[in-house]
C-alpha cells in the first residue's frame, strides 16, 4: 500500500506563534498561514519567552558554546516539531532535548538554523524543552522558538524520484529482497532520466535502443509490484552549437519549428510504453523568447499526455497557461552553495526555495521540493560528487570529512563534502507538508543507500509521511 496517499496537510503551532509564517519579521515569511493551537507556558521563564516568541528577529537569547535555553511547557504537552530562527549564522551544531518524567532525552541534532529551521523530532510527550549550542563560531542569537504538533488531513503528498536506466538499475532491479523495490512503498512518481531525447526533427531517441528499454520497463514494473507508482520519462530536447555546447536560442527555434512533430512522437511513445507523462528539464532558459518556447512545448505536450518539469528556485518566467497545465514542478533545491559551501542546507534549499518558487506564480500544490541523495564538496568543485550510500553517517551526520577526488585536470584533492542527513531529509519532508506544497522530489535513486538500511533517505521521507498521516 502506498504510504503517500493519506497524509498531513497542515500543522498546529502548539502555543508560541499563531501566525508565524505570515506575521514574522514584517511579512518576511509570506506564505499562507498555518492553523494553530495555543498552550500555556510556565510564568517562571516569562522574560525569556517574550524574547523568543514575540515574532521579532531583533530580540533574542544569546547562547555561547555549550550553553542552553530551557522552556517550561507548563505541564505535559504532545508535539512532534520545533521551529527555530537565528539572528545571524554562527552555529555549527546544536541539539534539542526534552524532559519526560523528570528525565532528559536528546531527540534531535542539527548543524545550522539561519533564518528558519523546522526540526522534526517525532511525536513526544514532555513538559520541558532544552535547546543546546554544541558548537558555534560566535555566540548564537536564538531569535524565535515554536513548538508544534501535526494535524492530519486527507490529501496526497507526492514523492517523485529520478532514476537512471543504467547498469546500477539492472543490478538493483534483479534483487529478490526489498533493498530496491522498497523505495516504491513511498515513491508516488518515478521519473526515468537520461534515456529519452529528441533529435533535430523531433523524433524520440531511446538510449541503448528500444529492446533494452522495453526489458528495463518490464523489470521496473516488476520491482514496483502492487504499488501504484506513476512512471514518467524525462525527455531531453537541448540543441547544441558547433562546439557541442548547449545553444538555448537553437533550442527555442527547434521547439517553435517542430512542435507538431514533437507532440505527435511523444504521444506515440507514451502510449506504446504505458508512460504516465513526460518530464522536461531545460537548464536553463534565459531570454523571454526562450521562456516562451518552454511554455509552448509544455502547453502543447499537455494536450497529448501529462507534463511535469524540473526547475531551479530562481528566474522562473513560465506563462500562466503553462503553469496551469503542469502536473507538478520538481524544484532542484540543491547545488545552491552558500557562503560556507553547503549546497543544500535547510534554509536556502528548504524554506527559502519554497518561498521563491511560490512567488513565481507556481501554486503550492504543484511544488515538489527536491532533496539530494548526493553531496558536493564545500570548495564547490564540479568534479566531486560523493553518494550518500557510500558513507555511514548515522542519523544526523551531514559532513563527509576530507573527501578525496580528482579534478578534470588530473589533480588529486581532498575537501569536506556536505550531504543531507537522514534527520535533515525528515525535516524537509515535514517542511514540505506543513507549508502546503505538493510534496518531495528525490534526486536521485542511485545515490541513496539500500532500502533495507536503517538510515536510507527514502525511509526518512516515508517515516514522516507515515507518522503524520491519518
Amino acid at each position: 500500500m502506498k504510504t503517500g496517499k493519506k497524509v498531513l496537510a497542515a500543522l498546529c503551532a502548539v502555543g508560541l506563534l499563531t501566525a508565524s509564517f505570515s506575521g514574522c519579521a514584517a511579512g518576511k515569511y509570506d506564505t499562507p498561514e498555518l492553523t494553530s493551537q495555543e498552550i500555556t507556558f510556565s510564568a517562571e521563564n516569562e522574560k525569556q519567552l517574550k524574547k523568543l516568541t514575540d515574532e521579532k528577529l531583533s530580540t533574542y537569547e544569546t547562547l555561547s558554546n555549550g550553553k542552553s535555553v530551557e522552556l517550561d511547557l507548563g505541564g505535559e504537552k504532545t508535539f512532534d516539531q520545533i521551529v527555530l530562527r537565528e539572528k545571524g549564522d554562527n552555529l555549527n551544531k546544536f541539539s534539542i532535548s526534552v524532559q519526560k518524567g523528570g528525565n532528559w532525552e536528546k531527540v534531535y541534532e542539527g548543524d545550522r538554523i539561519l533564518e528558519y529551521r523546522l526540526c522534526y523530532i517525532g511525536k513526544v510527550t514532555a513538559d520541558k524543552v532544552r535547546i543546546t549550542v554544541e558548537d558555534c563560531i560566535e555566540p548564537v542569537n536564538l531569535s524565535e522558538v515554536e513548538v508544534r504538533m501535526s494535524k492530519a488531513e486527507d490529501r496526497e503528498v507526492k514523492v517523485s524520484q529520478y532514476i537512471c536506466f543504467d547498469g546500477h538499475f539492472d543490478e538493483m532491479a534483479a534483487r529478490t529482497d526489498n533493498s530496491f523495490s522498497g523505495y516504491y512503498n513511498v515513491v508516488t512518481d518515478a521519473i526515468i532520466i537520461g534515456t529519452i531525447t529528441l533529435d533535430e526533427q523531433g523524433n524520440v531517441v531511446i538510449a541503448d535502443g528500444e529492446e533494452k528499454f522495453a526489458q528495463r520497463m518490464e523489470a521496473f514494473r516488476k520491482s514496483i509490484g502492487e504499488n501504484d507508482t506513476r512512471i514518467w520519462v524525462t525527455v531531453g530536447f537541448d540543441m547544441k552549437d558547433a562546439e557541442g555546447n548547449r545553444d538555448h536560442d537553437a533550442t527555442a527555434k527547434f521547439v517553435n519549428e517542430n512542435i507538431d512533430a514533437i507532440t505527435a512522437n511523444i504521444k506515440a511513445f507514451t502510449e506504446k510504453y504505458g508512460i504516465y507523462g513526460v518530464d522536461y528539464d531545460w537548464e536553463y532558459p534565459e531570454k523571454s523568447s526562450q521562456w516562451k518556447a518552454y511554455s509552448k512545448i509544455i502547453t502543447e505536450t499537455a494536450k497529448v499526455t501529462k507534463v511535469s518539469i524540473a526547475l531551479p528556485p530562481w528566474g522562473i518566467k513560465l506563462s500562466d497557461e503553462a503553469i496551469e497545465v503542469l502536473e507538478h514542478v520538481n524544484v532542484m533545491a540543491y547545488d545552491l552553495f552558500d557562503d560556507r559551501g553547503d549546497h543544500a542546507n535547510s534554509f536556502v534549499a528548504g524554506w527559502d526555495a519554497i518561498r521563491k518558487v511560490m512567488k513565481s506564480g507556481i501554486p503550492a500544490e504543484k511544488i515538489l521540493l527536491g532533496v539530494p541523495t548526493y553531496g558536493r564538496t564545500t570548495d564547490k568543485s564540479a568534479d566531486a560528487w560523493p553518494s550518500y550510500k557510500d558513507y555511514d553517517l548515522g542519523k544526523w551526520g551531514n559532513l563527509i570529512k576530507d573527501y578525496p577526488y580528482t579534478t578534470a585536470d588530473g589533480e588529486k584533492k581532498t575537501c569536506d563534502a556536505y550531504v543531507n542527513s537522514y534527520g535533515q531529509i525528515r525535516d524537509k519532508t515535514a517542511l514540505a507538508i506543513s507549508s502546503g506544497i505538493g510534496g518531495i522530489m528525490i534526486f536521485r535513486e542511485g545515490c541513496d543507500s539500500d532500502y533495507t538500511e536503517q538510515y536510507c533517505l527514502h525511509r526518512a521521507v516515508e517515516e514522516v509521511i507515515e507518522a503524520t498521516g491519518k
